[in-house]
């Protein structure tokens, strides 16, 4: 879908990624824990094996702002190398190590009615941000 889709139409672009955001988190609000570690540590492969290419991406990024007079700071910021793609990597597979909050109890009470309350943990869904400090 994103292929056909200018990168330079950002409203385009985000309104797509957005769909596909959703469509996915309505798959994994009721995916098990052990579909979503997998996923995560498939997409930290998926970051190390395209390395090459995310670098080869962010040197023409680079240039970019190089080009449009980004300063000192913001280039450092929005510049990648093989250590911070790594640690990209790392946090979704420390991300696995954690225990999944979907599904918890946070707690429970019974209204005087005789109605009983529980709050549970449930996914939130997709939020978009755009952080133009970074990559």
């Amino acid at each position: 879908m994103f292929d056909t889709i200018k990168t330079n139409d950002v409203e385009m672009l985000m309104k797509a990624m957005g769909e596909k955001a959703r469509a996915a988190s309505k798959v994994l609000a009721n995916a098990p824990t052990s579909q979503k570690n997998q996923a995560l540590t498939e997409m930290a492969q998926a970051i190390r094996m395209s390395e090459a290419d995310i670098l080869t991406a962010n040197s023409l990024d680079v240039e970019a702002m190089k080009a449009n007079g980004q300063t000192a700071a913001f280039l450092d910021r929005g510049t990648l190398n093989a250590e911070r793609i790594e640690a990209v990597a790392k946090a979704l597979e420390d991300i696995v190590m954690l225990e999944d909050p979907v599904g918890q109890l946070m707690t429970g009470w019974d209204r005087p009615n005789g109605l009983h309350i529980d709050r549970v943990r449930t996914p939130l869904g997709v939020i978009g941000v755009i952080y133009e400090s970074r990559p």
